[in-house]
């Protein structure tokens, strides 16, 4: 099981990518979601289609997965600078890395972008919603669930069995009642306006044509200097309802060829690939 250590914590991070070390391709860095989400909603969906000759790296948010469960620090900023180990991680020399995000996973990486605009090319945000937002409603909602109703809630990826399905429903409890994490979201600020539109990065801002969520891109394009807007049919988890939409779209902006005109942050430098054997290997030992 890789982990990295974070300041004052460990990430639990999977690779995968090309056999082949010298392909001359930026590194992928997914960020999932909060609270139901893990590494997994990459792991067996859109992750290994991008790298087929990319280097992708997913990692687990603090509290989530197996990565370590700190009281604190569930603010978009300090969860920024988790991710900066992640990045570290795929991209060693310090080159910069393509990000992806799905709902706070997306909220961090624009965080993250926004403290490092030199480590970061391009950023696919999915179902991104920025900050501040109505929290109360949530919070009462989840809190009020039991683990038998929370893991009905939990993605279907990652109810393979019994006991996973239990033992997601039991973190997610513990993340709910025994950290910070919804007094972080209620205190988070919104970005400041000048920052946001002096992003050099271009962005593509996706949401499902079913989801609430998509009521908050135009907002974001208004906020970026170079963003651009797309829907796919599918609703808020529109990764893991519509996986080939969704990688198509990633794929396709992440070559240029679906977005606003913007400005382009130099190449990466590309880390560490596995090999076909090896994420076979890995997937096999990946236990929720």
């Amino acid at each position: 099981m890789p982990m990295i250590f974070a300041p004052s914590l460990r990430l639990h991070v999977q690779a995968m990518g090309p056999a082949v070390p010298g392909l001359d391709r930026v590194p992928i860095v997914m960020t999932h979601g909060m609270f139901m989400g893990s590494l997994v909603d990459w792991y067996f969906h859109i992750g290994p289609r991008l790298a087929e000759d990319r280097l992708v790296v997913m990692h687990d948010l603090r509290g989530h997965g197996k990565s370590d469960m700190p009281g604190t620090g569930y603010d978009p900023q300090t969860l920024a600078n988790d991710l900066a180990a992640v990045v570290n991680y795929a991209s060693p020399e310090g080159e910069p890395v393509d990000l992806v995000g799905h709902c706070w996973g997306a909220l961090v990486s624009l965080a993250y972008a926004l403290a490092h605009p030199h480590r970061v090319r391009r950023m696919v945000l999915i179902e991104a919603a920025l900050p501040p937002w109505h929290t109360l409603e949530l919070e009462r909602f989840l809190r009020s669930l039991t683990p038998e109703q929370t893991a009905a809630y939990i993605p279907e990826v990652l109810l393979q069995g019994g006991r996973r399905s239990r033992r997601a429903a039991q973190r997610l409890s513990d993340l709910l009642n025994g950290t910070s994490c919804m007094r972080d979201m209620k205190r988070t600020q919104a970005f400041p306006e000048a920052a946001l539109a002096a992003l050099p990065q271009p962005v593509l801002a996706l949401y499902g044509s079913q989801s609430l969520g998509r009521c908050e891109g135009p907002g974001l394009k208004r906020a970026l200097s170079h963003c651009t807007l797309a829907e796919v049919e599918g609703n808020h988890d529109l990764h893991l309802t519509a996986p080939d939409q969704v990688f198509h779209q990633i794929k396709e902006f992440f070559h240029g060829r679906n977005e606003h005109s913007g400005p382009e942050v130099t190449r990466a430098a590309y880390g560490r690939f596995r090999s076909e054997r090896a994420n076979r290997r890995l997937s096999s030992r990946l236990d929720y």
